[in-house]
């Protein structure tokens, strides 16, 4: 079981690391838009799937119930997470977002960028090392903290507060809420 939700963890940070990655490679805002949508969507069911797994190491009824209402939480987010990309598509193609590439002016900062890579990778690190539940939990908050801070460097700005709303913010209440309800520590 362990190998298991290793593996889980492990290919979900993976996937939201490549995320970034194309954040930081891709030439315009709808390649960067499906970049996100797509690793942030996947990373996060892996994720959740991971903290599921381990929620179920002590099989017991009310363990069952709580991985339950996680296994809900990624449901929301494989619904959700699409359709916010979708809309922000449809937006910036009403409001004439430039499919081509950057505008004069509108460059990434390289520095800073590199900078919020770094503390990507820190965050997956430390992720997969704390056994504590409520840790991971704050280092998957602070993860998408990054992202928003990444979203708002690019001039998406309306992506960024979407990013800090949900992933940031209702989704590290959610999981909070999950953890109260279980054990926060590993057994070894």
């Amino acid at each position: 079981m362990d190998v298991a939700i290793t593996l889980f963890m492990v290919v979900g940070l993976f996937i939201f690391t490549i995320g970034v990655i194309g954040l930081l490679r891709f030439p315009d805002f709808y390649s960067r838009l499906h970049a996100a949508g797509k690793s942030d969507s996947l990373g996060a069911i892996l994720v959740i799937i991971a903290v599921a797994l381990y929620n179920l190491q002590e099989f017991n009824f009310a363990n069952v119930l709580v991985s339950i209402k996680i296994m809900l939480i990624a449901v929301f987010i494989f619904m959700a997470s699409p359709t916010a990309t979708h809309a922000l598509t449809k937006t910036a193609m009403v409001i004439g977002g430039d499919p081509l590439g950057e505008r004069e002016g509108e460059k990434m900062i390289w520095a800073i960028d590199l900078f919020i890579l770094l503390m990507v990778v820190i965050c997956a690190i430390a992720a997969i090392s704390v056994k504590d539940l409520l840790s991971a939990t704050v280092i998957f908050g602070v993860y998408s903290f990054l992202m928003c801070l990444l979203w708002a460097e690019m001039g998406a700005v309306d992506v960024a507060f979407t990013e800090a709303t949900v992933g940031a913010g209702i989704s590290t209440v959610l999981f909070i809420a999950a953890i109260l309800h279980t054990s926060r520590r590993s057994k070894d």
